[in-house]
């Protein structure tokens, strides 16, 4: 006869159906051009991981195909986590697994326990705009980089951060507002530091090419460059 599965087992084996199911609706509705793309990890990320982490045996667990590594580093002037303004994409792709591009072709989209990160790199549109010289330094790299995870911070700022607060505590420039979002950018030492909001609320936090963002004519044509 053969044995019945362990509650354990039954346990992770419904997670995945779950996740599964879940991830399957997700890709089939998900428009992708829409920019609020991380609600759908967050979703995917919670049933994978809470159900997982409560039982203090599976904690040690390794991320499976379907989970998400944990958010490591920090938010520095040029660098979010493991990623670094100037990388190639293959550099950027080789630190994490299974990147997505939903659709973006410059664009890679990363899941992480907690949130996202999606980098942006820099694309024709914004390349034949610049000198010969600025085009061979910029051309294939990572010029932008956001998350929605709360770990990353500058001087306390962290997605779900109201924009009000963020006024005192970075110099931040005039909104730009593209689509139906609204960004800022502010000095962060030598590098930029780029602000999502939505209603009053930051909704991404993360770095953006210092050198391609001096001047709000610039600045406007690196923010469009991606869609």
């Amino acid at each position: 006869m053969t044995s019945l599965p362990s509650a354990r087992a039954r346990t992770a084996a419904a997670v995945v159906v779950v996740v599964t199911a879940v991830a399957g609706v997700s890709a089939s509705a998900a428009d992708a051009s829409n920019p609020v793309w991380y609600g759908l990890f967050h979703r995917v990320e919670q049933l994978i991981v809470l159900p997982l982490v409560s039982d203090p045996s599976l904690s040690a667990t390794p991320p499976t195909a379907l989970g998400c590594p944990t958010a490591a580093g920090r938010l520095g002037a040029s660098q979010l986590g493991p990623l670094k303004l100037g990388m190639t994409r293959r550099a950027a792709r080789a630190a994490f697994a299974s990147p997505k591009t939903h659709g973006r072709r410059y664009m890679d989209f990363f899941c992480i326990r907690g949130g996202g990160i999606r980098v942006g790199y820099a694309s024709p549109k914004l390349l034949r705009k610049l000198r010969t010289s600025r085009r061979r330094r910029f051309a294939g790299r990572l010029i932008l980089a956001l998350t929605n995870n709360p770990r990353y911070s500058v001087n306390g700022i962290r997605p779900r951060t109201r924009l009000s607060i963020a006024r005192d505590r970075l110099r931040l420039t005039l909104p730009f507002v593209v689509g139906a979002n609204t960004w800022y950018l502010a000095p962060n030492g030598p590098g930029r530091v780029i602000l999502k909001v939505r209603h009053g609320i930051v909704v991404e936090i993360g770095i953006a090419s210092a050198g391609l963002t001096r001047h709000r004519r610039s600045t406007h044509r690196f923010l469009t460059s991606f869609y």
